[in-house]
């Protein structure tokens, strides 16, 4: 006996889900307890969906006063940390555009307050902030998250 031929194996498939629907679109057979049981379980169809709160104040820098990482509250790593919290802000607010009003415009808003208002600017000078002395792997994460936080104003 060869189950593993196409032919055999059907009859079997066809037997032991008898009850599952023929079609797209049609029902599985269930009684009338099971189907209403269900009905309860799955709930209204018209409720409001489950809005998550969200700090969106946690995207800024210098970090927050009790910052306790690894790095200082003001250093390249940190504007990293602002700029993921930034993004993560960003990503939550897409998922529930349609529960939180102006969304979109939110997250245009919290892009732009990080870069205009929080980051300090490039300057010319030796005391630029962006100029200092950083590891290839705290270039490439600002960069993507410079990116991400591009690409987050621009589909707004």
């Amino acid at each position: 006996l060869d189950f593993g031929a196409p032919g055999l194996f059907r009859p079997f498939a066809t037997h032991a889900f008898a009850k599952l629907p023929k079609k797209p679109g049609d029902l599985a057979a269930t009684s009338p307890e099971r189907r209403e049981m269900l009905e309860r379980l799955a709930g209204d169809a018209a409720a409001d969906g489950l809005v998550l709160p969200f700090d969106l104040a946690r995207a800024a820098w210098p970090l927050e006063e009790a910052w306790t990482g690894p790095y200082a509250r003001d250093s390249l790593e940190a504007a990293g940390t602002a700029m993921r919290r930034c993004d993560r802000a960003c990503v939550t607010l897409e998922h529930m555009r349609g529960a939180v009003p102006r969304a979109d415009a939110r997250r245009f808003a919290l892009v732009s307050h990080l870069f205009l208002r929080c980051l300090p600017a490039p300057a010319l000078d030796e005391t630029n902030f962006w100029a200092r002395e950083m590891s290839r792997a705290t270039q490439t994460d600002l960069l993507f998250l410079l990116r991400r936080c591009a690409f987050h104003a621009a589909a707004a």
